[in-house]
């Protein structure tokens, strides 16, 4: 059981590929992480210094219209003027930040790492007259100038008789569905049902205050008004300007004609915005029609709530409104709040009658709020995404080159180690570590296979000294047996000469004792072998050679025995099929396979040799047509001097069988032998 859980814990390893890898993709996404950390913190400080000086930006408006501002709040200001001039000031608070980089490297001509964009800052304007009363605020409204019905009919230019505006900040209001359904964002104007943009209006209603409540709003576009080629608009005199197409080409002089004339003429077609007369009733009963000319919409984007010295507002124009005494007083630095995640600058403006007084007849202030840290990172978008890429080809790049030169040849050793087979040639060993471990344990296997040698032929020595008495005895009886019949044939011949019998027969006895003198020389000379095999006295020679190149020779050698007999042989190899053993010894074992399957194969049969690959061994296969031995035979073919009848008069020692699997066992292999469907099939596996 114990062995069950480390076996399964072993199996639950990660790899050293994988391990590597999700290390190697940590610390590049780390070392990633900090560069670009450090890159956006670089950029958000000078996103923070871009953004400080546009809220120094910001009171520009005012100081530019500050004579008009006093002349508006004085007794001889038109009525709505100051509302006016406020929210014309508060619609051009737009600011945006990006200018500043995309110029520095285009200035420089170096590429850029910025996106070429401008991203939006949030605003907050609060205008406030000397009584402390807030005038205007930023918000959603449409403020145009206006003249009476006794002006607008007179068909003359006139100034604007005063200025209004319209509160949108009521979502819910029907009346003005129409305008922010038609709004353009890009021109800050509102079309007619589709056609151009708003420039005339007319409003039925009652003021309340500087502001205007209307029941009925009619408009037309000066589209409506001009249908030849030219440069045509409506003026704030309550004009329509025009200049028509000359045949020679260019533009001929300015008409303007009066909008009241235009009307009269029933040239401006009138389309209804909105109607809810009968809906609404004025305070006094009594509702009043002005006529006004090009007229301006503002949407304001509160934006989120922040907090700001322990409180929570619920919009940066909140917080104005709420503070804006207190911020007031602040300098320009004082009162802001740096922060990379959060900032808010506040910009202050004051407009004197004289420049002496010390109490300003109207007075703004102005707040701009932004994250540098998100800015940062929308301007870098690009920079991330490429700078993301190399770290992620030079991660890929990096685990490729470990994997080629460690990972590759560590798994090679370890897979090779575990089957005991040297490594394969061909991989990368570049790095002198992997080199040392590749050839290291070559050589270690090389000296693991002379150490089996030695183990098995030390193994075959004590084997041979356990079974030695046995073995002499069984050697004595077979020697014996083997000798009987040669010696007995010398004896006789040598006797027949000697005594002078049948002296025409001398020279055939003298070649039959030659001939039995040979055949005891060879057998003693087989036996002397097989003693040594089997004493475990002899050393292999190990090298690397072709198994193939080594069976085609030996047959090469047996084809005139092989074509007396009319045999066919079939040599069938897969591959080359290179192993590590003594080449001589394995000849030896191959021909006296050979011998005998040439000696035992009816004639004209056929003879067939092969090999086959196993995990980690080398099979060879040697068959041949002829009769199928039996069990017993099969049993004791690899004896010494065990020979079947057939053997006993076709000449032999005996002994082929028995050294080859000597040899082979020393080699660490088996020898086997069995029946086929045509003959007999003997082999060994390596």
């Amino acid at each position: 059981m114990k062995q069950e859980r480390t076996e399964g814990k072993e199996r639950k390893k990660r790899g050293a590929l994988a391990a590597l890898s999700i290390r190697l993709g940590l610390f590049t996404l780390v070392l990633w992480l900090l560069g670009m950390a450090a890159l956006t913190l670089g950029t958000a400080q000078s996103v923070l210094l871009a953004m400080d000086d546009a809220a120094d930006q910001l009171p520009a408006r005012f100081w530019d219209e500050e004579e008009a501002l006093v002349q508006a709040a004085g007794e001889d200001g038109l009525p709505g003027e100051l509302d006016y001039l406020a929210l014309s000031a508060i619609s051009s608070t737009h600011v945006e930040v990006g200018d500043y980089f995309t110029e520095f490297y285009h200035s420089t001509g170096a590429v850029s790492p910025y996106r070429d964009v401008e991203v939006p800052l949030q605003t907050g304007v609060v205008y406030w007259n000397e009584i402390g009363n807030v005038v205007q605020a930023s918000g959603d409204f449409v403020f145009f100038r206006y003249v009476t019905p006794e002006v607008w009919e007179a068909q003359q230019p006139a100034q604007a008789s005063g200025y209004t505006w319209l509160d949108l900040s009521d979502g819910e209001d029907s009346r003005y569905d129409t305008i922010r359904g038609q709004y353009s964002e890009l021109f800050g104007e509102f079309s007619i049902l589709g056609g151009g943009f708003c420039n005339i209006l007319r409003l039925e209603g009652w003021f309340d205050g500087s502001r205007f409540e209307p029941v009925r709003i009619s408009g037309a576009s000066d589209s409506d008004l001009m249908t030849g080629s030219g440069s045509y608009g409506v003026e704030d005199d309550f004009t329509f300007a025009r200049q028509m197409l000359q045949a020679e080409g260019g533009l001929g002089e300015t008409q303007s004609t009066p909008l009241g004339a235009l009307d009269a003429q029933g040239r401006i077609r009138w389309q209804e915005i909105c109607d809810v007369t009968g809906e609404l009733q004025p305070p006094e009963g009594e509702l009043v029609t002005l006529y006004a000319v090009n007229p301006k919409v503002e949407f304001y984007d509160p934006g989120g709530p922040l907090t700001w010295h322990g409180e929570r507002y619920h919009s940066l124009l909140t917080l104005l409104k709420g503070r804006r005494e207190q911020l007031a007083e602040y300098s320009d630095y004082s009162a802001s709040r740096y922060s990379l995640l959060d900032t808010v600058l506040f910009r202050r403006a004051a407009a004197y009658e004289e420049p002496e007084d010390g109490q300003p007849v109207v007075q703004a202030l102005f707040a701009l709020r932004g994250s540098p840290l998100l800015i940062a990172m929308e301007f870098l978008r690009n920079t991330y995404l490429v700078t993301f890429a190399v770290a992620l080809a030079a991660f890929l790049l990096l685990r490729r080159t470990l994997k080629r030169r460690l990972i590759d040849p560590l798994r090679e050793v370890g897979w090779r180690m575990a089957d005991g087979q040297p490594p394969l040639l061909g991989y990368d060993t570049t790095w002198a570590e992997t080199d040392r471990l590749v050839n290291g344990y070559r050589q270690f296997q090389q000296r693991a296979q002379k150490d089996h040698d030695e183990a098995a032929r030390l193994g075959a020595a004590l084997a041979y000294a356990k079974s030695a008495e046995e073995n002499r005895r069984q050697m004595v009886s077979n020697i014996a047996h083997e000798l009987k019949t040669p010696l007995a044939v010398v004896h006789s011949y040598a006797e027949g000469l000697k005594e002078h019998i049948a002296e025409d027969k001398r020279d055939k006895y003298l070649d039959t004792i030659l001939s039995e003198t040979e055949r005891m020389d060879g057998m003693v000379l087989e036996m002397l072998d097989l003693s040594r095999l089997e004493a475990g006295r002899v050393k292999l020679s190990r090298s690397e050679f072709s198994l193939e190149k080594l069976t085609r020779e030996i047959f090469g050698k047996l084809q005139r025995a092989a074509e007396g007999k009319g045999l066919q042989v079939r040599l069938e190899f897969p591959d080359e099929c290179v192993i590590s053993a003594d080449e001589g010894r394995m000849a030896q074992v191959i021909e006296n396979f050979a011998t005998n399957a040439i000696k035992y194969t009816t004639p004209g049969g056929q003879i067939q040799v092969w090999t086959s690959q196993g995990v980690g061994k080398t099979v060879f296969h040697m068959a041949n047509e002829c009769q199928p031995l039996s069990q017993e035979a099969l049993d004791k073919v690899w004896d010494t001097f065990y020979r079947g009848d057939e053997a006993r008069s076709s000449g032999g020692t005996g002994l082929g069988l028995a050294i080859a699997r000597q040899i082979i066992e020393l080699h660490g292999g088996k020898c086997f032998a069995r029946n086929t469907a045509a003959g007999v099939e003997f082999g060994f596996m390596l």
